[in-house]
């Protein structure tokens, strides 16, 4: 029989984040992140592939994916005020170049900021606008994502030294944990209010 999405709970899937950000923290610390020669920005699209995969693959949790708030897909970019912040300092502290800091900093506090605007005046989506709105702050949030992983991809093709640090905490949870999440939730979030229309189509 198909269960029906109100009766299932997202909860279990808290436990999968907190065992995921362990696992993160266990290999930036064994050192074990560093020795891999797959380029962070690759690990982030692998593990955000990986979520997806399983979500296709496997109704129970495609079930639970479903069963998470709205509000939750689009407050976990809120997050990427502090990230995009995070680039910023450090690009002033002569950490990582302007070509890369400055569009990924001012891009994740932007969609960050349009984050918090949805939450407040967008949400929850009772309206033709509000519908319109979402759908446009989530493809810029996913396009500014995926051109932030492709310039890390060139520097770390081009400048290996300059990505080190995302080897490194604090940097290592984004490649490994908040940006495969991003990715994550820019999809259910379309995939959230393709449902809705089709609810609402006669």
């Amino acid at each position: 029989p198909t269960i029906s999405v109100s009766t299932v709970s997202a909860r279990p899937l808290l436990v999968v984040v907190v065992l995921w950000f362990l696992v993160v923290l266990g290999a930036v610390f064994s050192g074990a992140v560093a020795s891999v020669p797959v380029p962070a920005p690759a690990l982030a699209i692998l593990l955000a592939g990986l979520v997806l995969l399983a979500r296709a693959a496997l109704p129970g949790f495609r079930d639970r994916l479903a069963a998470i708030p709205l509000g939750v897909l689009v407050g976990w970019h809120v997050l990427r005020i502090v990230a995009g912040g995070n680039f910023l300092r450090l690009h002033a502290q002569g950490v990582l170049p302007a070509d890369f800091a400055l569009p990924a900093g001012i891009g994740d506090v932007a969609v960050g900021g349009g984050a918090l605007l949805m939450l407040a005046v967008v949400l929850p989506v009772r309206k033709p606008w509000q519908h319109a709105a979402l759908l446009v702050w989530n493809g810029l949030g996913l396009v500014d994502i995926l051109a932030v992983l492709g310039n890390g991809a060139r520097y770390a093709v081009s400048q290996p030294d300059l990505v080190v640090p995302f080897t490194q905490l604090p940097l290592a949870l984004l490649p490994l944990f908040v940006v495969p999440l991003v990715i994550v939730a820019h999809v259910l979030v379309f995939v959230r209010l393709r449902r809705n229309v089709r609810a609402t189509t006669p």
